[in-house]
């Protein structure tokens, strides 16, 4: 599952790109003036496209969805989850977004690290999970669908999860974004629900992992 994401961009960019392909662009004062982290965690604000009349608008909203105090915080919500269950269908057909980032973070387990990094691990003292860096080869950014709702008049999403691409096998972990190129993305927002709830599945295009190990 993703629980830490990167945006090496701008809104500027993000709609010059978009608009290059055709893709009609507004944005709203709150992700005019948004200043972005580079270095995404839970709860934070981040820029966010949903639909809005016959093209895509950016906002800002805030990652995970929490419906009530005993409730627990939903920041991944697995595909198969919102194809089987009623009430995640409803909130895919009305409120599907699109998440830009530049790359995500996902982990290794220390017993699943090859015995060269375990061994280094055990000389350095460290004790936890192996990180690793994912980003689309030259890709100025991409996006990863999403689910969002409107709690107390404000907006709130959880990514959509699938099982791990193919191009990351070397890292075994169970969960994955599923990654969508911006270059076609948006057709996400405007199709039909059948036709987005196929859309999302394991990532078949290439990807580039850095192992992040930091004594």
């Amino acid at each position: 599952m993703c629980a830490f994401f990167d945006i090496y961009t701008n809104l500027k960019k993000i709609k010059k790109k978009l608009e290059e392909k055709g893709v009609p662009i507004s944005y709203d004062d709150i992700s005019s003036n948004f200043e972005v982290k580079n270095n995404v965690r839970l709860t934070n604000d981040t820029l966010v496209l949903v639909k809005k009349d016959n093209g895509a608008h950016i906002t800002v909203m805030n990652w995970g969805i929490k419906f009530s105090e005993k409730y627990p915080l939903i920041f991944n919500s697995r595909i198969e989850t919102i194809k089987s269950e009623k009430r995640w269908q409803i909130i895919f057909s009305k409120g599907r977004c699109l998440v830009p980032m530049t790359g995500f973070t996902e982990y290794r387990k220390q017993d699943d690290d090859p015995p060269e990094v375990k061994e280094w691990k055990r000389k350095n003292k460290i004790k936890k999970n192996t990180p690793f860096r994912i980003t689309v080869p030259k890709a100025p950014f991409f996006f990863a669908p999403g689910i969002f709702v409107n709690i107390n008049q404000r907006n709130f999403y959880s990514i959509i999860t699938t099982p791990p691409p193919p191009a990351v096998k070397s890292i075994p972990y169970k969960r994955s974004l599923s990654v969508f190129p911006y270059d076609d993305a948006v057709d996400f927002l405007f199709n039909e629900t059948d036709y987005c709830l196929d859309k999302i599945s394991p990532f078949t295009g290439k990807l580039e992992t850095a192992e992040e190990l930091k004594s």
